[in-house]
């Protein structure tokens, strides 16, 4: 089972500190010209510069990628970087004050920013502008952003198209009275690590562009001219905003539906009709959001169509961005088939604009407040509109082989269950769950944030909804958007307007859910069940493990089809409940309704549950599942991705998982009354490699193994013992080793070594290399000598010996004509081309060695990236010909697929 989930990444990742704004005016005037040619923005920022003497800081945030981040394998720089690193950077041309005509220049100091956030490139990173005494005028700062190509979509420029969501100017953090200078950089007053706080200014700006560019940006206010030969656009806002997002571009075209919050959409061309149906999920969306938390906090709302292909997705004040991959797979392998998803995401961006955009809050430690309240409005929308339980990701309602197959297969996701709670729960099995507020510097799981700031935090946040009420709740949210506008708000200050709007303490829900690290797990239990005059009267044993003292409701079903319900305070490690009923209590179930974050449901109902799939695949998390298989009268009998167990007449086959490191495996096979079978522990230990995160990250490092395998050579029945190690492929080196070692009941020992790496010789384009040995001792097996897998063409026999190797050259991806779409089944996304030489020799003994002939051959892949359902089940195949070059053989085509 592949888990399908689309990522939505972080709606800010970059340090953006803000402190008091009263030693200052708050409006910035920016006139700037963007050259495409040379991807620079050129111009200058001007502001009011507030009391003589003092000293301003200004962060430089473009200087973070100034350098290339020297921990990454270049196979993971170039993912983001397809023409090869090319740095950003901000340089200071002037700084001066300017009154009426004349300009007087002013000193500045260029510093490092610290280590918040990553390790590296952090020079430059600030700018401090000591005001002189008795100074006057306006402080004027001259400067030059350089931007690279990448394919992120932000911060650079992807496929022509420039955005640039925020800091891409100098950006005032404020006055000696909240930051100081400490050991050569700065830090914050009063706070033992650095916030991410965006400040909240009036822009207003002047941006020139080439004739056939257009600006995309999400001021109130945008006026055109064509001046010189050039387009000017002069923008600004009404009131105060965190973020000056800009995109600029050619080609694209633009839709607007006009309202008393006009929307308009601008998508690249062939995307009109995605463009008309975004814009009226928006106008949804901004209603039902208003009559939650009031006001929409900006004058009109820009939806650009993002460049990337990632699926990424994010926000700025009054803009909203979403990927390419929305519109180009929305009607893939269905027409409309991703049409929810869409709204989904768009929920999630719109939300923004209340929270975390338009409140001022710590987006490092506090991010709950932004993404994880902007995840519940999105959800609790989004179930507002399509129900919250069943499936609900996929509308799939019209007949047709392709409509029934899909919906077979994949109509029982569920937004919230499957995309949101089961990422969290193996997150959680996994180790890798902590606090859900905490700044990066004392993150130790960064390879987790994704879920847990998305899906934790809504989580979380649906069960303080689910405590205090979800009408409560919303008021809370909307009084937090309130008080957030202006001025700092904080989660200990949200805790209280939460219990101000509920009437009650929610104290020991925050210190476990949102200050704490814990989990829970409620488990009910029948312990008897007996007639009595008037029906039934069942008693039930509800329990918690972990968590806080938290009031869940118990559900009985009886056998009538009728459900009865009650509340246990949670009180307590336990509780006895009696229902008394008409009828037999069929199922107890305790929070029926997914409410609270239960870290395993299987024993949230007795008789524990168990589905059968017959017609509709499905991956309940309180349930076990039986799968029956017609084509082979055989079943499976699994649990979420936990284990899987597959038993067919004469084969059997097991997967169990455990944590995050151990693994069991097995098969058993009976063919003409010959039994075979492998039981394999693996253990995949997990490294912390430095990557240049001020956070922890972790990955998988080392897989060990052991196995005991019973198979038959020459019709003779034999056991064979592995040991072995893999050395994992990493995003700091992409090279992998292994080392195997097998014993045979009969005394005979195989050994094997393998080994990979590659070099960058250009962007996308890498030597790559593999070499593998293999020998032997002892009369071993047939069925235990080495094959030659490497080699398509070549004819050689399995052998006691084996010396291999291959090397290719990986050619960089052809694009231009990509996305491709095949017959609205699936996209094609990337391919890429392979040139190889591969040989191998294999011998019976060492002394043999050089006396047999060797087989090469050339060949030539082709490697096809796809995916289906909307982009979010990839898929790779990989097309080749073979030819032989030395011991004989035939010219071969070859085709493989996987997932």
């Amino acid at each position: 089972m592949h888990s399908i989930r689309i990522f939505l990444f972080f709606i800010l990742i970059a340090s953006i500190p803000a402190l008091s704004l009263a030693a200052y005016s708050s409006v910035q005037r920016l006139n700037v010209t963007y050259d495409p040619e040379g991807r620079t923005i050129e111009g200058t920022i001007e502001l009011e510069p507030g009391t003589a003497g003092t000293t301003l800081y200004f962060l430089l945030l473009p200087n973070l990628g100034r350098e290339e981040n020297p921990y990454l394998s270049e196979r993971t720089i170039d993912q983001d970087y397809p023409f090869g690193f090319e740095e950003s950077g901000i340089e200071i041309e002037s700084v001066s004050l300017v009154q009426s005509e004349s300009e007087t220049p002013v000193g500045y100091r260029l510093l490092p920013l610290p280590p918040a956030f990553q390790t590296y490139s952090l020079a430059d990173g600030v700018l401090a502008v000591d005001l002189p005494e008795g100074g006057s005028g306006d402080l004027m700062i001259g400067f030059t952003l350089y931007t690279p190509r990448n394919s992120l979509g932000d911060d650079g420029v992807t496929d022509g198209v420039l955005t640039r969501r925020f800091g891409w100017y100098p950006l005032l953090i404020g006055g000696t009275d909240r930051v100081v200078e400490k050991d050569g950089t700065i830090a914050y007053a009063g706070s033992d690590w650095f916030p991410l706080i965006l400040p909240s200014y009036e822009y207003e700006a002047r941006l020139t562009v080439p004739e056939g560019y257009a600006l995309f940006t999400g001021t109130d206010r945008v006026e055109r001219s064509v001046e010189d030969g050039s387009v000017v656009y002069r923008i600004g806002c009404e009131g105060k905003a965190r973020t000056l997002g800009i995109t600029i571009a050619q080609g694209y075209e633009t839709y607007t539906l006009d309202g008393r919050t006009p929307i308009e959409v601008a998508h690249l061309p062939a995307h009109e009709e995605e463009g008309r149906l975004i814009a009226t999920y928006a106008r949804d969306i901004l209603a039902a959001y208003e009559a939650r938390f009031g006001p929409y906090p900006r004058k009109r709302l820009t939806i650009v169509e993002n460049p990337n292909a990632r699926g990424t997705s994010f926000a700025a004040d009054g803009i909203v961005w979403l990927s390419r991959l929305l519109f180009s797979h929305r009607d893939v392998p269905l027409p409309g088939f991703l049409n929810r998803l869409i709204e989904f995401v768009l929920a999630h961006e719109i939300a923004h604009q209340w929270f975390g955009l338009g409140t001022e809050v710590d987006l490092d430690a506090d991010s709950w407040l932004s993404e994880g309240f902007a995840q519940y409005a999105a959800v609790s929308y989004f179930e507002g509109r399509y129900g919250p339980s069943g499936g609900n990701l996929f509308d799939v309602t019209s007949p047709g082989v392709i409509e029934d197959f899909v919906d077979r297969q994949f109509g029982y996701l569920n937004l919230r269950e499957h995309q949101i709670e089961f990422p969290y729960l193996v997150s959680l099995w996994s180790g890798f769950d902590e606090e859900l507020v905490k700044p990066t510097s004392r993150v130790e799981y960064a390879n987790a944030n994704a879920t847990r700031i998305y899906d934790k935090g809504y989580l979380v946040a649906r069960a303080i909804a689910g405590r205090v009420g979800a009408d409560a709740f919303d008021r809370a949210l909307k009084r937090a958007f309130e008080t957030g506008r202006d001025e700092r708000l904080t989660v200990a200050e949200f805790e209280t307007i939460v219990e101000e709007e509920a009437g009650e303490s929610v104290k020991p829900l925050f210190d476990a859910w949102v200050f704490g690290d814990d989990s829970v797990d409620y488990a009910v239990e029948i312990v008897s069940q007996q007639k009595t005059s008037g029906g039934y009267e069942t008693k039930v044993v509800v329990s918690r493990s972990g968590g806080t003292e938290e009031p869940v409701v118990v559900e009985a079903t009886l056998t009538s089809g009728a459900t009865e319900r009650k509340e246990w305070d949670g009180k307590g490690e336990e509780a006895t409940i009696v229902f008394t009923t008409p009828s037999r209590v069929r199922r107890l179930s305790v929070d029926p309704d997914h409410i609270l974050p239960d870290r395993n449901r299987l024993n949230n109902n007795d008789p524990v549950k168990v589905v059968t799939a017959v017609s509709r695949a499905s991956l309940p998390l309180d349930a076990y599942v039986i799968t029956p298989a017609p084509s082979s009268n055989g079943f499976s009998f699994s649990y979420l991705d936990r284990f899987r167990v597959t038993v067919e007449p004469s084969a059997a086959t097991m997967v169990v998982k455990k944590g995050r490191g151990d693994r069991y495996t097995g098969y058993a096979s009976i063919e003409d009354g010959r039994l075979t079978g492998n039981l394999t522990y693996t253990h995949i230990a997990y490294g912390r490699p430095e990557i240049g995160l001020s956070s922890g990250y972790w990955e998988p490092d080392i897989a060990y193994s052991i196995g005991l395998s019973r198979l038959f050579s020459d019709d003779r029945p034999l056991f064979a013992f592995r040991l072995g190690a893999l050395d994992l492929p990493s995003i700091t080196a992409s090279r992998a080793r292994s080392v195997y070692l097998d014993l045979t009941d009969g005394g005979a020992v195989r050994f094997s070594v393998f080994g990979y790496d590659e070099i960058r010789i250009a962007p996308r384009a890498y030597l790559e290399g593999g070499v593998f040995f293999g020998f032997s001792a002892g009369d071993l097996p047939s069925a235990l000598r080495f094959r030659f897998t490497e080699l398509h063409a070549s004819p050689l026999l399995p052998a006691e010996q084996k010396l291999a190797g291959i090397v290719s050259l990986e050619l960089p991806p052809e694009e231009e004509t990509l996305p491709y779409n095949l017959f609205n089944l699936a996209m094609v996304d990337r391919r890429r081309t392979r040139v190889y030489i591969a040989g191998g020799v294999g011998w019976t003994t060492l002394t043999d060695f050089g006396k047999t002939s060797p087989g090469v051959e050339a060949g030539l892949e082709e490697l096809i990236d796809l995916s289906t359902l909307g982009g979010l089940l990839p898929m790779s195949v990989r097309l080749g010909v073979a030819v032989p070059i030395v011991g004989g053989g035939e010219t071969v085509f070859y085709a493989e697929f996987s997932l």
